[in-house]
């Protein structure tokens, strides 16, 4: 994967989080256990995909000897 495809695909990740974050005050104000665990998941998943992509970036950078990863 290029670095541009890389940094992209992390960004959208990012922006799927911000949204689902913003969904999360409403979901968990309903009270709702199936929708505040399925809420849950969705963060934990999202969560867990950002920081794949990230580490993905960061070794594209380190393979083109681009700082020390920050």
């Amino acid at each position: 994967m290029t670095e541009n495809k890389a940094k992209a695909v992390l960004d959208t990740k990012l922006k799927q989080l911000l949204i689902t974050r913003k969904r999360t005050e409403n979901v968990v104000s309903s009270n709702k256990d199936t929708a505040i665990k399925r809420q849950l998941e969705a963060l934990k998943a999202l969560t867990s995909e950002v920081e794949t992509a990230r580490r993905e970036v960061e070794a594209i950078k380190i393979e083109k000897g681009e700082g020390d990863g920050d």
